[in-house]
């Protein structure tokens, strides 16, 4: 005897290739974007419900109506909100109310919501200026999907990928903040492919060399340069050092993480060339404050680059001058370890990968024994 009875395994299959099946008792429909399909609940275990919605999203569809279809692909927007209005006859009135939210109103709480997190007013500066080549006075919510994301990065200007990659987490940091004030129930950046990290930079000049830029530099700029020079440091926190930071006796100066302001790095060794020039520029400061108060990295940055160019070296960035410290320091001998130390690194793989190859060679160790007897 025949059971004509349908199987649920049979059923199940039917209702997939319909585009509709069961999750939790709901039914789900596969909802467009232009960048693909996103499963949604219909909000309804009711079929001939959730048939009608589905139509509604493929008229939708035909219609090219993207802003409400991706309103719901990207979690803005329910597809049982969106079928009451849409039998209503409002759908100008949804529209209306996607954009409704200009981005450029909420930059201000993104900045000062990274400040409180700790973030340095640096990073929240700069997070600020990469993410406000995207977003206009008039950019709104709706607006921020990941093709125009991903079309925003490619269009940086005279950046590398490992910029376009900052300009992306800097956009993350504020889609993060819309989500936390409700406004974003998605992450449009989620779909956009991460750029690739820029290959490792490895220019090195001699102890020399950063000698004579240091004295061929501004006065004004003379000591941080020796410092950078002189102790491996990074740009941002040695620009962004107090009095109290540097003990001149010890040859010792504390440096702080790049991110965050309340992250304490490390110590570092100041080498003895350096520290005239330090003291000449702290004789008159009192108490804990900035040494470099009216500095900023880009102008640091910008008058290196002058004085290398007045001194004819090419293709030498203060940051490199943390890489010669690091390959002049391995082939005097010193250790993996001190060199991780010393630049703040948090494991000694880092030095090994970069500096390994930096071993001393004959000459230069029997070099450094004779000046040692």
């Amino acid at each position: 005897m025949s059971d004509d009875r349908e199987k649920p395994a049979n059923a199940a299959k039917r209702k997939r290739r319909s585009g509709l099946f069961l999750k939790d008792g709901k039914y789900q429909i596969y909802v467009p974007g232009r960048v693909g399909l996103k499963q949604r609940s219909s909000g309804t275990g009711d079929v001939a419900l959730a048939r009608k919605i589905k139509r509604m999203v493929l008229e939708l569809k035909d219609r090219q109506e993207w802003e409400v279809l991706e309103a719901v692909y990207y979690g803005r927007l329910k597809l049982a909100e969106l079928y009451r209005d849409y039998t209503s006859n409002a759908l100008d009135t949804v529209k209306a109310q996607l954009r409704g939210i200009r981005l450029a109103d909420h930059v201000d709480g993104w900045v000062a919501w990274v400040r409180a997190l700790g973030g340095a007013v640096q990073t929240a500066a700069t997070y600020r200026a990469q993410v406000e080549t995207l977003i206009t006075i008039e950019t709104q919510l709706h607006e921020l999907t990941a093709p125009r994301i991903s079309q925003w990065l490619t269009e940086v200007p005279d950046v590398t990928t490992g910029t376009r990659r900052k300009y992306l987490y800097a956009l993350r940091s504020f889609i993060g903040y819309l989500q936390e004030r409700g406004l974003l129930q998605y992450d449009p950046s989620a779909a956009v492919k991460t750029p690739k990290k820029n290959k490792a930079r490895l220019v090195w000049h001699t102890e020399d060399v950063d000698k004579k830029i240091v004295e061929a530099a501004p006065a004004e700029f003379r000591a941080l340069f020796a410092l950078i020079k002189a102790t491996g440091a990074e740009v941002s926190p040695a620009v962004a050092m107090t009095r109290g930071d540097i003990n001149l006796n010890a040859g010792l100066v504390h440096i702080k993480g790049t991110k965050n302001e309340k992250r304490d790095r490390h110590d570092a060794i100041i080498e003895p060339w350096a520290i005239p020039y330090l003291r000449e520029h702290c004789r008159s400061l009192i108490g804990n404050v900035a040494l470099w108060p009216n500095l900023t990295r880009y102008r640091v940055y910008d008058v290196h680059q002058a004085t290398c160019a007045a001194l004819g070296i090419e293709d030498y960035t203060l940051r490199d001058a943390r890489h010669s410290w690091a390959v002049r320091s391995r082939k005097r001998g010193e250790s993996l370890e001190a060199i991780m130390a010393q630049l703040g690194h948090s494991s000694v793989y880092m030095a090994a990968t970069i500096y390994g190859k930096f071993k001393p060679t004959i000459e230069e160790r029997k070099e450094r024994k004779g000046a040692a007897s």
